[in-house]
């Protein structure tokens, strides 16, 4: 790779790597020290097609680092509802199918999902980690936590998807926006909060109850599976 084809360097929080946007790829240098791990994923990545499970079309490069398909990228504040609904349902079922590989994601970010034309693609690969390794994860703090995976549920699934996806269902668009633009993980607005949300001088509505249903029954598989 020469420096001249970098365009941006894509702005991230993942202390395993740095993200480059070249002209017709994204380019993920990783730090020398993770590089077997990633190897490891990418094995478990290539043999079990995950590419097909949703997760973004990827190559290990013989130097340990990695090169991803690139997508027009679009924010979550942009989306639609029904886009948003299909990311957060797209985003529980990878979680679900990935446990039957012996692999989880350490993070669970609408921010982290593009759309490919009407279908959600996750890109975030660094995400993808061992389960026995996620408890390692120092900021989960997930020795509080029965499973790791827990944690990940109550610290970014519900705040960042749940919660915007449930006003959405009640109408609260602008709200809905508001969490996921200035106020979602690693912003400097205050964490989505239930309060702002059960509201007694607004019901839920056919729609909204729909969404919850939807959202109660893929819980209650992982809840079931993991425990």
């Amino acid at each position: 790779m020469t420096t001249k084809k970098i365009k941006n360097n894509l702005k991230g929080f993942d202390e395993h790597g740095q993200v480059f946007e070249l002209e017709h790829t994204i380019f993920r240098k990783i730090q020398d020290e993770y590089k077997s791990e990633v190897a490891r994923l990418y094995q478990s990545y290539s043999n079990e097609r995950l590419d097909k499970k949703g997760i973004v079309e990827t190559k290990l490069l013989c130097d340990g680092n990695l090169e991803h398909k690139k997508y027009t990228i679009s924010y979550p504040h942009e989306w639609s509802p029904n886009m948003f609904k299909d990311a957060v349902l797209f985003h529980v079922k990878l979680l679900y199918e990935l446990d039957r590989y012996g692999l989880t994601l350490k993070d669970a970010l609408p921010n982290n999902i593009v759309f490919n034309f009407t279908s959600p693609v996750f890109v975030d690969f660094l995400s993808l980690v061992f389960f026995d390794k996620l408890k390692d994860e120092k900021w989960l703090n997930a020795g509080n936590y029965r499973n790791a995976r827990f944690a990940v549920i109550n610290i970014m699934l519900i705040p960042y998807m749940i919660m915007p996806l449930v006003a959405m269902s009640k109408g609260e668009y602008s709200l809905a926006r508001e969490l996921l633009s200035s106020r979602s993980c690693n912003c400097e607005g205050r964490p989505p909060k239930w309060s702002e949300l059960i509201c007694p001088r607004i019901g839920f509505g056919i729609k909204s109850k729909k969404y919850i249903r939807t959202l109660m029954l893929t819980g209650t598989i992982l809840w079931n599976r993991w425990l």
